[in-house]
């Protein structure tokens, strides 16, 4: 029992020895867990989003957002600027690309009135809309290369009615 007391108290003392007098870690106990925690790595702690996100903007090519006015995505919008009856439903349009086909609409547009060209509009749109290979707008512009505006809004009025 003795043995176990001084067993103890020496081990008491060792680890006093350790401290310094105010009961923090001596100088060379200092330096060491100075040392420790300079070469622990540091951990740099991001949320799943943030590090996929970024893993994606790193790895892909920034790419411009579609503009609104883009012939490719989306059909254009122009409103007739005629007054009266005009001739621009009897001008060809030109589908060979869709900047053409844009293009010639412009053309039509400045050459019509505002119903007749909304004429043309819902022409378009009911042809995209009710043949499924025309929801391709490019497709949609190769099929209707040399027609007038006056044969679209025919063909879509045929198309119509025989769905």
């Amino acid at each position: 029992m003795k043995y176990l007391i001084v067993l103890i108290a020496s081990l008491a003392l060792l680890a006093g020895c350790k401290t310094g007098p105010n009961g923090g870690l001596d100088d060379e106990a200092n330096a060491q867990a100075s040392e420790t925690a300079t070469e622990a790595p540091t951990r740099e702690v991001r949320r799943r989003s943030e590090s996929a996100q970024q893993a994606q903007a790193d790895t892909t090519p920034r790419r411009a957002p579609p503009r609104a006015d883009d012939p490719t995505i989306h059909l254009p919008r122009f409103q007739g600027s005629l007054t009266g009856e005009g001739l621009g439903l009897d001008m060809v349009l030109d589908g060979s690309s869709p900047e053409a086909f844009r293009d010639s609409l412009e053309m039509v547009a400045l050459e019509s009135s505002d119903e007749q060209y909304q004429l043309l509009d819902q022409a378009l749109g009911i042809l995209r809309h009710t043949n499924l290979a025309f929801r391709d707008l490019n497709t949609l512009y190769s099929h209707l290369d040399g027609m007038t505006g006056q044969e679209v809004i025919d063909y879509a009025r045929q198309e119509a009615r025989r769905r």
